[in-house]
């Protein structure tokens, strides 16, 4: 009844960090179908302005590397921990640290991820995904943004 409710047949239901096609693809077309809840836009064609930093990041660090949902996850994460160890100062604390990643406010991605606000009760970065499903081999999504 869910399948049918959404319009799709899918064969199974993945999720981060199992929703990525490098991963599914040693299904074969198996996998085609997947349902999935992408915690990130898809890696090698998306045009949001953060992902063609990291892209380039890749080709200049790692050429000739594949960029994957996997990779993209430390990229934006380690990017969100950079923000936070520089506004926290040269004379880095543990809490000063803590404080710095309290007193994030509408941190941008480039669209990698939505903004992210953290705050002594909210220490979660990332609330939402993208709704999707495999076609051809990619993750689809079928709308934007859903917590």
């Amino acid at each position: 009844a869910a399948k049918a409710s959404l319009g799709w047949t899918g064969t199974m239901v993945s999720s981060a960090p199992l929703t990525d096609e490098q991963y599914l693809g040693a299904s074969g077309p198996s996998a085609e179908g997947t349902l999935g809840l992408c915690h990130f836009p898809d890696p090698e064609i998306s045009q949001e302005p953060g992902l063609r930093t990291y892209r380039a990041a890749m080709e200049k660090y790692h050429p000739g590397r594949p960029v994957n949902r996997y990779t993209l996850y430390g990229y934006v994460f380690g990017r969100l921990m950079l923000d936070a160890l520089v506004r926290a100062g040269r004379d880095l604390t543990r809490d000063g640290f803590v404080q710095a990643l309290e007193a994030t406010r509408n941190w941008q991605s480039g669209g990698i991820i939505p903004p992210v606000t953290f705050g002594p009760d909210n220490h979660q970065a990332q609330r939402a995904a993208l709704p999707s499903r495999l076609e051809n081999g990619r993750f689809v999504h079928s709308g934007g943004w859903s917590e």
